[in-house]
């Protein structure tokens, strides 16, 4: 993680400053489009002088907020472009430590890595929950010839399980469900050597820089209900004076 938020500050180059200008002309323009709405219909109008100027501080109120959210959403759009070299960088070191770790174990040890796929150990772990305490299948399975029963568990019941498995880490990270399906063709090793792990941290920090830009926009909205509900309610008493005089 350490490694991760330095990598990030070597990344401050010009190229963020100019992705948060961007992002902060873009609420300037907002700002400036709704600022000319207002003064065309007159929504900052009121007929108490001191409401009047409270008003009149809109004007500063409102490029403030577009231009400091677009200065905020420029930020994390710049760490959400640059995310995937930053992941790389970061934990590419620490994954060649660990496949230099488990290649320099002994060498049955290391066999056995090497020939078990994680597909394999799904199966396995079927054909365990088959067995009773005294290793004898168990139940219909039991009953069933011998070649039956090892087709049901390792072919039908485990690609089943892996297939509702790849469903879940699916959702759950966002990955494509091809790149998991190669996932339980490899064994330990070669998922270390793979780009799995760095999709999948840099899928799950794109999930929250993403959810960051959403709280962004949805507090921009509700700092612009200020203006909004203020113009609804001098409108409001607007025409209930206007009721008022006709009577």
């Amino acid at each position: 993680m350490f490694e991760y938020i330095f990598s990030l500050t070597d990344h401050f180059t010009v190229a963020v400053f100019f992705t948060m200008l961007k992002y902060a002309a873009l609420g300037f323009v907002l700002s400036l489009a709704l600022i000319i709405v207002c003064l065309k219909f007159k929504l900052f109008q009121r007929q108490n002088k001191y409401w009047n100027i409270f008003t009149k501080l809109y004007y500063f109120f409102i490029p403030i907020v577009c231009i400091s959210v677009g200065i905020a959403y420029g930020f994390l759009q710049y760490g959400k472009d640059i995310n995937d070299g930053l992941v790389n960088s970061a934990l590419q070191p620490v994954k060649r430590e660990i496949v230099d770790s488990l290649k320099s174990l002994p060498h049955e040890t290391r066999d056995q890595l090497s020939s078990v796929t994680l597909r394999k150990v799904v199966q396995n772990a079927i054909e365990f929950k088959a067995e009773d305490t005294t290793g004898n299948r168990k139940g219909v399975i039991k009953i069933m010839p011998k070649f039956v029963s090892e087709w049901l568990l390792n072919a039908a019941v485990t690609e089943m399980v892996i297939s509702k498995l790849n469903a879940k880490i699916a959702d759950a990270t966002g990955l494509d469900k091809e790149s998991i399906n190669k996932l339980w063709q490899q064994n330990m090793i070669e998922v270390f050597e793979s780009d799995f792990l760095n999709n999948l941290l840099s899928q799950h920090i794109n999930g929250q820089i993403i959810s960051l830009q959403k709280t962004l926009q949805y507090i921009l909205l509700l700092l612009l209900l200020i203006p909004t509900i203020d113009i609804l309610i001098a409108k409001r008493l607007k025409k209930r004076a206007g009721v008022e005089m006709k009577q």
